[in-house]
């Protein structure tokens, strides 16, 4: 089994100033709308429910074993921060919002999840934390390109910029 990670990051402290348990989370992911990330511990989600084009905002769902916790409209460089009795439970920065011929992607970049100290500490070993780096862990509302880390924000990444490339090569040959 995996201890938990005590960080000693400028997140990593609530608000009387006392240490708070890091979870072994992946720090940056993207999804699309209607997407929900599943890979937090004790029951927690993510779901970007709408996008806002024109006004380049989300609507962030956080919820709990399905019990909506936290709900909130961001932009770019803004942060959900879900605390519970004074305690810090996540701290989810929105890094970029994209468009494509698929829809919407959402980046989200840091991304802290503390110890819910409500809840019992879950079993963090390195068969889940592992089995969280692969695409079992996400629902997909629509199959979309699978993610895999950097690799898979670069890939679709490149794609938008292809995209955009011979949308805007055929719009000057007219």
């Amino acid at each position: 089994m995996q201890p938990f990670v005590v960080s000693t990051s400028p997140n990593s402290f609530d608000d009387n100033n006392s240490v708070q348990i890091e979870l072994p989370v992946e720090s940056s992911f993207f999804l699309e709308t209607g997407e929900t990330w599943t890979r937090f511990y004790q029951g927690y989600e993510l779901k970007v429910t709408y996008v806002n084009l024109e006004q380049q905002n989300i609507w962030l769902q956080l919820t709990q074993n399905g019990e909506l916790v936290e709900e909130d409209i961001l932009s770019e460089g803004d942060s959900l921060i879900y605390k519970k009795n004074s305690e810090k439970i996540f701290n989810i920065t929105v890094d970029g919002i994209h468009i494509g011929p698929d829809g919407e992607l959402v980046t989200f970049n840091p991304v802290y999840q503390y110890q819910d100290p409500t809840l019992p500490p879950p079993e963090v070993n390195n068969d889940q934390y592992n089995s969280n780096m692969n695409n079992d862990n996400v629902n997909h509302d629509n199959d979309t390109i699978p993610e895999s880390g950097v690799n898979g924000t670069i890939f679709v990444f490149s794609l938008i910029l292809m995209w955009f490339l011979l949308v805007n090569n055929f719009k000057s040959r007219k």
